[in-house]
This record gives C-alpha cells, sequence and structure tokens, in this order.
C-alpha cells in the first residue's frame, strides 16, 4: 500500500493522549511479567542445582560400595583397559587408570617445532576488514556501489532491509 493511500483515523489530541499511556502501560506490564519469569527461572535452576548435586553424590557413594565390591570377586574380568562383572542387574565395569598423551598447547609449539620441524604445519588465516570495507560502499535503489569506482558490488556484498519499528518512550 502507497504512503499517499493510507487513510489515518481521525484521532482527538485526548486520544492519542490514552493511546500512549496504554502502549507505556502494556510495555510496563511485560517488563514486569519478564522480571518475573526470570526469577522463577532463577529460582527453578536453583532448586534444580540442589537435587542434582544431592542424586549426584548419592551415585559417587553407590559407585564407589559397587566397585569395591565387584574387585572382591572371583569371577571379575579384566582386560588390558577393563575389568567387568556381570550382574543380574547389569555389568560393573570399572575403567582401569591409564597414561595418555594430552594435545600440547599452542604456547609449546615453538619448543616442539624446534625438535620436529616436519611435524608442524603452518596455516594462513584470511580476515576480511569489515569496517574499512563497509566504509566504501554506498548503497543506492537497493544495490551497494564502490564509493570511488561506482562499481556494483551486489555479487560481493548483500543487502539486509530492516523493518520499520515505531516506539514510545
Amino acid at each position: 500500500m502507497s504512503e499517499e493511500n493510507k487513510e489515518t483515523p481521525l484521532l482527538e489530541n485526548w486520544q492519542v493522549d490514552k493511546y500512549i499511556e496504554t502502549v507505556k502501560n502494556n510495555n510496563a506490564t511485560i517488563k514486569k511479567y519478564e522480571d518475573t519469569l526470570e526469577k522463577r527461572i532463577l529460582d527453578l535452576k536453583q532448586q534444580f542445582k540442589q537435587k542434582e548435586e544431592n542424586l549426584l553424590k548419592e551415585n559417587q557413594y553407590l559407585l564407589t560400595t559397587l566397585a569395591e565390591f565387584a574387585k572382591t570377586q572371583k569371577d571379575l574380568k579384566s582386560t588390558k583397559t577393563q575389568y567387568k562383572w556381570e550382574s543380574l542387574s547389569g555389568n560393573i565395569i570399572i575403567k582401569k587408570s591409564l597414561p595418555k598423551t594430552k594435545k600440547p598447547t599452542k604456547d609449546k609449539i615453538e619448543i616442539i617445532e624446534s625438535s620436529y620441524p616436519e611435524l608442524v604445519e603452518k596455516e594462513e588465516v584470511k580476515k576480511l576488514n569489515w569496517k574499512d570495507l563497509k566504509s566504501k560502499v554506498i548503497i543506492q535503489n537497493g544495490v551497494p556501489y564502490d564509493k570511488e569506482t561506482g562499481e556494483d558490488l551486489s555479487e560481493m556484498i548483500d543487502i539486509e532491509v530492516s523493518e520499520e519499528e515505531i516506539q514510545i518512550k
């Protein structure tokens, strides 16, 4: 619908003030509900954390007790990485403590490179300087152009049109 064909409702000044006050009251009510929601969410998260902590403590005790029991059984099976004892309700599996190598942190790459240069890969990271590029672009009739050359940049840069927004403050 074009701007000239829109019909503006005829309002008195007192009606405009009433509408503005209604919008402000509605926004305040929404804010109040959001605050209540946030408070309830925080309360529920706290209750959940407490219950989870209690259940995890109980599980830790039970698992430790079960592991000690399984280690005393004659039919305990052992492999290189774990122990296993079978029960009617399920299996108790105890993973053995084994040393494992850990990936070196970035600060140790220099040291490793001195001993194993063939194992260190160098990579180049390309990054767009959007701030500077953005300042070189102008938009005319929904198409991006270079300010200096007038070149059409629509293949490189997409245009996003934001919706009209009405606010009451």
